[in-house]
């Protein structure tokens, strides 16, 4: 007799799972994200994400930061045809020219052997010419070129139901791998290719199948542009993607001048961050995708009076009522709410601390055994539904028991330059007048008298409160001190 001993080893046919876990919240600063990707059964042999913004309308994206996110829904202004008859259709690229044998379509795409790559594309051939070919050159260092100067390409042949890898070597190509797939026209295939331009490794999967790889024992480490390539037939191509490779964590820099500038408007969304893994059997995961509100703007104030007027300003009050009205806008994520103080100086709360009056936009508040000839001064500070405020000064009112309201004969004063050097100059003035300047804790810092100029020179830069005083009236004017 015998025994046999055996070992059965099942395949993974199970794809990965990849989760993109930082909520949808406001983002207004740089943030990381966070990745979980997951398979039971192999490791995770592929990590990859891009990043796109939105310009111009909620379906605007387009890849930040050497991304590439390209869904042509409302045209393909950012790409750039060499040869061929490209044109917008139906939210695809259409090619529609069989007599073309080497049409070129790029958009800029910087890539470097920082990362590995992923690209993705959707492909359709409509016509049924013979020799039909199509596919994507990626890692091009000359796009304008005929071969796009130093690159790889992948082909899609259709009469010979093969796949195609091609290395371009100054603008010369060579066919380095071939495999067969059947390929039938009017039916729109997934392409992904991976390329690490360390290892030199391109690997082709259709349809999220595994076709073909090939290692270049010299690989190119650099490109600036991915190009859409035709050869005989009419194509449509759709869903132009471009990732690299990640960790579970990514730095996105948010800002005026940083990878994320765009901020929402009316609380849509403005950057979308997409994701994806692969196993070591060569599942590919599902395609995360979450999008982001931004927000790095405080809201602005359009107008702030003392007094029960939206159009003009008082300077003095009565019977200890003290009143102000004020509005404030932002485009990006709206005013959530209003906290105001009041103070005998700037920006002080001494009088009233900061109270939350919801989206109400005036105040009538009894100021305590008012003194008379104090001035009161009151702090806005609107916040956004992003968390963002800022604080804005009244230019305050003085108590004058029982005399009344008084119109201001300083209203039509002018300060400049402001910024200022050394020195201020103040137009609009009649008379001498009395001046004031108040740091922002409300320190006096500088007094006097003047008929148009103040010296700065003293002065620290940073920005001040000036205090204009002409009898009994007053004008505040925020003063930035270069």
């Amino acid at each position: 007799g015998w025994i046999a001993n055996y070992t059965a080893t099942l395949s993974d046919v199970n794809p990965p799972l990849t989760a993109i876990l930082t909520p949808n919240q406001w983002k207004t600063d740089d943030f990381h994200i966070q990745f979980s990707d997951s398979d039971s059964e192999s490791s995770i042999e592929g990590q990859y994400f891009l990043t796109a913004k939105n310009l111009l309308s909620p379906d605007d994206w387009f890849g930040v930061d050497s991304s590439v996110y390209e869904n042509f829904n409302i045209g393909a202004t950012r790409w750039n045809t060499i040869n061929g008859n490209y044109q917008w259709d139906n939210q695809t690229l259409m090619i529609d020219d069989v007599s073309e044998q080497n049409s070129n379509c790029f958009i800029p795409a910087l890539q470097n052997s920082n990362h590995t790559y992923l690209y993705q594309w959707q492909q359709e051939f409509i016509s049924t010419s013979s020799n039909q070919r199509a596919g994507l050159h990626f890692f091009c260092d000359d796009a304008s070129l005929t071969n796009r100067g130093n690159s790889y390409f992948v082909y899609l042949r259709e009469n010979d139901d093969q796949v195609h890898i091609y290395r371009v070597e100054n603008d010369v190509f060579t066919l380095v791998e071939t495999a067969p797939f059947i390929i039938t026209p009017f039916v729109n295939y997934d392409v992904k290719v991976s390329f690490d331009p360390v290892s030199g490794w391109i690997k082709v999967y259709i349809d999220d199948t595994y076709v073909m790889s090939w290692q270049d024992p010299a690989p190119h480490t650099s490109g600036n542009a991915i190009s859409l390539r035709t050869g005989g037939c009419s194509a449509r191509f759709d869903d132009v993607f471009m990732f690299r490779s990640r960790s579970t964590n990514v730095l996105v820099t948010v800002g005026p001048a940083d990878e994320i500038n765009v901020q929402s408007t009316n609380a849509q969304p403005t950057l979308k961050v997409l994701a994806c893994s692969m196993d070591g059997s060569m599942n590919w995961s599902n395609i995360a995708e979450q999008d982001y509100l931004i927000d790095f703007t405080s809201p602005t104030m359009t107008w702030l009076n003392d007094g029960i007027s939206s159009s003009s300003d008082i300077d003095t009050f009565y019977n200890a009522s003290f009143t102000a009205n004020w509005q404030a806008s932002d485009p990006h994520s709206g005013v959530t709410t209003y906290l105001y103080a009041i103070g005998t100086l700037p920006q002080l709360n001494n009088i009233v601390d900061w109270t939350d009056i919801g989206l109400n936009e005036n105040i009538t508040e009894i100021i305590q055994n008012p003194v008379y000839g104090q001035i009161y001064y009151l702090s806005i500070k609107p916040e956004n539904g992003a968390g963002l405020s800022d604080v804005f000064l009244a230019d305050g009112q003085m108590y004058l028991e029982g005399l009344g309201l008084s119109e201001n004969p300083l209203s039509s004063v002018y300060c400049y330059p402001n910024p200022a050097g050394n020195e201020l100059f103040i137009s609009g003035l009649s008379d001498e007048i009395q001046y004031e300047l108040y740091d922002p804790s409300g320190k006096l810092v500088r007094n006097g008298s003047t008929m148009g100029e103040i010296d700065l020179s003293i002065l620290s830069s940073g920005v001040y409160h000036l205090r204009l005083i002409h009898q009994n009236s007053f004008v505040i004017e925020k003063i930035i001190k270069q």
